[in-house]
């Protein structure tokens, strides 16, 4: 049985320059694994996985308008070989990542507003079974949500983005059976707003 965590990159960037009131930007990535194995004799082997990200950010530029960006993430992964002789178990694997900006500018009409959000979420699960009697589960779940508004002289804006993914597989046989069960997902989700 072998966990991997690995949490990667969060960066959170503000700043304000003459020709922009105001940026603020977020990035996350986050990337999980998991594994089960039994063979020989009579046994069990279990694992639980997880990671979960939380971000916020708020601004506020006086008179050229107010912005906020939140972001969660969870990836959750359950996994579970039992039997008695032959062999079973599986792998999982999940990862996302994203990212959100946020620009309110000056202009000689007022303010102008940019935000974009983009997420990436994939999972991929992978169970066998073979030989004596027994069986292998998984559960692998994945979840993103993000979300930005603002409101400036040029307007208010909001935007969301809820990606969810569930994945689960058992395998179970008598003496001598064999199963195998391989499982992707991908989802990629692109926002962009301007006024």
């Amino acid at each position: 049985m072998s966990k991997k965590l690995i949490l990667v990159g969060i960066v959170v960037l503000v700043s304000s320059t003459g020709a922009q009131a105001f940026q603020q930007d977020t990035n996350f990535d986050a990337t999980i694994g998991n594994s089960v194995w039994r063979g020989g004799g009579q046994g069990l082997s279990a694992s639980v996985n997880g990671v979960f990200v939380g971000l916020h950010q708020d601004g506020n530029v006086g008179r050229q308008g107010h912005a906020d960006q939140n972001t969660i993430a969870l990836l959750g992964q359950g996994a579970a070989a039992w039997g008695r002789r032959g062999v079973s178990g599986g792998r999982q694997t999940a990862s996302t990542e994203g990212e959100q900006s946020q620009n309110i500018g000056r202009s000689r009409c007022g303010s102008s507003v940019n935000q974009t959000q983009q997420s990436s979420t994939s999972l991929g699960q992978a169970m066998d079974k073979s030989g004596g009697k027994g069986g292998a589960a998984g559960l692998n779940v994945g979840m993103v949500d993000l979300h930005q508004g603002t409101a400036s002289r040029a307007g208010i804006g909001g935007q969301r983005q809820t990606v969810m993914i569930v994945q689960g597989v058992l395998i179970q046989g008598r003496p001598g059976s064999m199963g195998s069960v391989s499982q992707n997902a991908t989802v990629n989700a692109v926002q962009s707003q301007s006024f």
